[in-house]
């Protein structure tokens, strides 16, 4: 995503309004200084620069440009400050916005309550306690041990009153009440360039708040009275109590008996001291840089970045891959950059996911192994060999979804309407977990090939008959000697379990298929041969066989049974089995899966070279099997 935010203000605005100094204006300066490219925009046809816009404004302009933003994948941010609901066209834009940046937990926790957009997001960055600040460590106000103290109330809008409801109490204990406000009636005026100065020369810094009837307030006069390293008493406001930690960096006092006793704390003058110390601590929290630094984070980690490659043409206007492109952008949660097909073998994988509409090349040249989920949104019926390469596939025709679905391809989903995806719905679907679906479906097939054979084939008709069995008994003869312990995955009626087992070889099996596993048991006792035989599927051939290790794992004619986009995975649980030293021994029939419908995909040179590439001590052998309706096999060996 683009390290950039522009600070749209297109509308009329007071620059000492708190809401727009704090969250809009001095934002700006320090995420430069962080390398975010920020600007103050006050025209809509300049937003076509940045990725990320923070609106403060809403209006029925807004609104319409929020919606033409969201379609060109903009990202919109809401600068969220006073609980204030139904205003005209507040709804709208606040609904069409990705995050509202909300000034406390209070206020995040209502508006989401508020919102009906699915895609939006609360979030809180609290204000920040503006500067300039010192560097060199000294806090700008500094306790003085002396008898009248002064206590300063700094505020805008119309919360003073609270302050000068305190002032009897204040002067009865013998201290003075400062007010630093906009009023005319204030002790001193506001002003943005000598407030702080003015501050820092008090003694006790309040902060009264009307928290029953404003709970959503922020904690901003706290946080600047804190970083000043001012002692402070505060009404308890959630947002106060996020920060206060009583006695230690703070007061809090929720009624007149409270107030006055924190006073009467705060006129020792160690106490004072060591209260300045920490609220100063606390107050750098919000000092510019520190909340400029949340502004960062966010924008660097709350989009997800997409490749969109879209393979359809626009016909008169817009193609359905545009109206999908223009959907998910709409949706927010992500941005999405758009390729074309012609750009298959330069797509970044330094993303979170990359989408396809429509396939018009050679699957087999996409990357493997599958860094970057990949998902395929299509309406054809497309040859099956293209489905292999996708984690998910999305297809708006419910007839089509069933018959891949049936064919095998359980990582398919029917979405009636395109016009409803979206990256959280992309997420959610790539996040099931289809191992059940692919043990039940391999169940299922597997059982129905073996049990429609009326009388199963003796072991010994498989070893002296049949060039494919034979060339696989004598790759496994090769790579393996007496005494090694061999687990042979997906071992059918157990043929070969049970010769390597004739041949001295420590032999345990899995299988899934009941009347397989019966046939190896019954030659195994007719032979006088000893095999650990066990149910299970290769989904979890790690958990099947703990705390046993082998020299040699066998999976022959598996893999092309499996997913291929989860093959490195199937390797993984395989490895975890291995002594050291140990090997794996693979073999993979080439074979187009439309003339076989247990496979799911077809092996062949360049894909076999993409799936083991890196494997130590790789040694890939292609076998031809003569008068076979599989004309060859690879044969593929590798240490771990």
């Amino acid at each position: 995503m683009k390290n950039n935010l522009a600070v749209y203000l297109n509308f009329p605005f007071d620059g000492t309004n708190p809401s727009i100094r704090l969250r809009l204006l001095n934002i700006r300066k320090p995420l430069r200084k962080l390398g975010i490219d920020t600007d103050h925009v006050y025209r809509y046809e300049d937003l076509a620069l940045y990725q990320n816009i923070l609106v403060g404004h809403f209006s029925k302009e807004a609104v319409e440009q929020c919606k033409n933003l969201r379609k060109q994948g903009k990202t919109l941010f809401y600068s969220h400050t006073e609980d204030l609901w139904n205003l005209e066209h507040q709804s709208e834009t606040f609904n069409l916005c990705d995050y509202i940046i909300c000034c406390s937990t209070a206020l995040a926790q209502t508006t989401q309550s508020r919102l009906t957009s699915t895609f939006t997001k609360c979030i809180v960055i609290p204000d920040m306690a503006e500067g300039p600040h010192p560097t060199n460590g000294q806090t700008p106000h500094k306790p003085v041990d002396k008898q009248e103290l002064l206590v300063v109330y700094c505020g805008m809008g119309g919360n003073s009153h609270l302050a000068k409801n305190l002032k009897p109490t204040i002067e009865k204990l013998g201290m003075k009440l400062i007010m630093i406000t906009e009023h005319g009636d204030a002790d001193i005026k506001w002003n943005r360039d000598t407030y702080l100065q003015d501050m820092a020369k008090a003694d006790i810094a309040i902060c009264p708040q009307n928290y029953e009837l404003q709970p959503c307030k922020s904690n901003v006069k706290l946080s600047v009275a804190m970083s000043l390293g001012l002692p402070t008493i505060s009404s308890p406001l959630q947002a106060y109590k996020e920060i206060v930690r009583e006695g230690y960096n703070g007061l809090i006092a929720s009624n007149d008996q409270e107030w006055e006793s924190a006073f009467i704390k705060l006129k020792d003058y160690q106490t004072r001291c060591k209260l300045s110390k920490a609220a100063y601590e606390t107050g750098l929290q919000c000092w510019p840089e520190r909340i400029a630094e949340k502004y960062r984070d966010l924008l660097l980690t709350c989009q997800k970045k997409i490749i969109f490659v879209n393979n359809t043409l626009p016909q008169k206007y817009l193609s359905y891959g545009d109206r999908v492109l223009e959907t998910l952008r709409f949706a927010g949660q992500a941005v999405y950059e758009e390729y074309r097909y012609e750009d298959i073998d330069c797509l970044p994988q330094n993303v979170d996911m990359q989408v396809f509409i429509e396939v018009r090349y050679d699957t087999e040249e996409l990357e493997h192994p599958i860094k970057v989920p990949r998902v395929l949104i299509t309406q054809e019926d497309l040859n099956i060999n293209h489905l292999p390469h996708f984690n998910l596939i999305i297809t708006p025709n419910k007839q089509l979804a069933e018959k891949w679905t049936q064919r095998g391809f359980v990582n398919v989903h029917w979405v009636e309407n395109l016009e409803t995806l979206s990256y959280q719905l992309l997420k959610n679907l790539l996040g099931e977990d289809i191992t059940s679906k692919r043990q039940s479906h391999n169940l299922l097939l597997h059982d129905a090939h073996i049990n429609a054979f009326h009388h199963l084939i003796p072991p010994e008709e498989r070893w002296n008959s049949g060039n494919r069995d034979k060339e696989h008994i004598k790759f496994t003869m090769e790579n393996t000697k007496p005494g090694d312990r061999v687990l042979d995955i997906g071992s059918a009626d157990g043929w070969l379990s049970l010769y390597l087992a004739t041949q001295n070889r420590q032999v345990s099996a899995l299988e899934f298929v009941q009347r397989g596993m019966d046939w190896m048991q019954q030659h195994a006792q007719r032979l006088g041969v000893s095999i650990d035989l066990r149910k299970g599927f290769i989904e979890n051939v790690d958990q099947a066989f703990v705390p046993f290790k082998f020299d040699r794992i066998l999976a022959y004619e598996i893999l092309e049974h499996v997913d291929y986009f989860r093959i490195h995975w199937y390797l993984y649980k395989m490895e975890k089995l291995l002594n050291p030293g140990g090997s794996i021994l693979v073999s993979l029939p080439l074979q187009d899966i439309n003339d076989n419908p247990e496979h799911l995909w077809a092996p062949s040179e360049k894909l076999i070279k993409k799936v083991f590439q890196g494997k130590k001590n790789l040694t890939v052998k292609w076998t031809d099997i003569p008068n076979h309706g599989v004309p060859g096999v690879w044969f593929v060996r590798y240490n771990v």
